[in-house]
């Protein structure tokens, strides 16, 4: 199944953001989404991106603390050149894995990267995800479309599922498969190759401080700076692209909540408030979100 953003599923929605920079002075940029379905008669769909076609400097996220414990996060700004396509964020949990089976927590790169694949269910999953994305976006020859995974081996093998339906259009799309560290699990620590019920131990700390490295975690503040610094370098890449862009960013559970936090400008702390990402579920961000005040 496809989602879209929660709470933009009316295929009418129009949404307007707004960034403000009044300490450097720069007019306050109004720029517009809309809402299209994938095909007709599809409740679900996407948001697109409409970039304004003058250049726009903005930073990724600032935001103030209210304390001690909702930490400021602080990103360079940059300068979106004029005429940019259209630049589509998918975010893609990894598929069911044989660490969700056994209910473990493996989120140690010297456990996740060799072992700890995906089920016989999860391979399944990430063959139905993309073939539901090469549906989506393998159509258009001329747009651009990266898959970026972080280096466990849960999600690279379901980056190499989407890349294997993309592949089987017709004519075939050979997508690149980019390898990010900075999109690897969490680490938690102490509760390492332990029952995933300690995974709520920790959504309780994060509640109160994003900077906590109770049990040994990686923090939400480490998390949210390194995921999003993966999203700005890739802004980077294709602000000068001719076509439309397609980014799918293949990660985990908690990497691509925070994620999603710091792109809707909330407090990271409030990570497990949005929905939980299914396992190999598309859901679709707008790059238009980076930045919200």
């Amino acid at each position: 199944m496809v989602l879209p953003p929660t709470s933009h599923r009316d295929t009418s929605v129009e949404l307007v953001t707004r960034k403000h920079q009044a300490s450097r002075g720069v007019a306050r940029q109004v720029r517009s989404l809309h809402y299209h379905p994938i095909e007709a008669g599809h409740t679900h769909g996407t948001i697109i991106a409409r970039l304004p076609r003058a250049p726009l400097a903005r930073s990724l996220m600032t935001r103030q603390s209210d304390s001690m414990t909702a930490p400021s996060f602080h990103f360079q700004d940059r300068i979106l050149v004029p005429q940019m396509p259209e630049v589509q964020f998918v975010l893609l949990r990894h598929g069911q894995s044989e660490a969700n089976v056994a209910k473990l927590i493996v989120s140690d790169p010297t456990n996740g990267v060799p072992r700890y694949g995906l089920s016989v269910n999860g391979q399944l999953e990430a063959q139905e995800a993309g073939k539901s994305l090469a549906a989506a976006f393998g159509g258009d020859e001329s747009g651009v479309v990266e898959i970026v995974t972080s280096d466990f081996k849960r999600a690279h093998e379901t980056a190499s599922a989407v890349s294997t339906a993309f592949k089987s259009l017709s004519p075939p799309r050979n997508i690149q498969i980019t390898v990010d560290s900075r999109l690897r699990e969490r680490n938690f620590g102490e509760f390492e190759l332990q029952s995933n019920d300690n995974y709520q131990r920790v959504w309780d700390v994060d509640k109160v401080d994003a900077r906590h490295t109770s049990f040994g975690v990686e923090s939400v503040e480490s998390v949210g700076a390194r995921a999003s610094a993966v999203v700005e370098d890739l802004l980077k890449q294709f602000c000068d692209a001719k076509h439309p862009v397609t980014v799918i960013l293949v990660s985990h559970g908690d990497t691509l909540q925070i994620l999603e936090t710091v792109w809707r400008g909330m407090d990271p702390r409030e990570h497990r408030s949005l929905p939980s990402l299914p396992t190999s579920t598309p859901r679709y961000m707008p790059s238009e979100f980076l930045g919200r005040d």
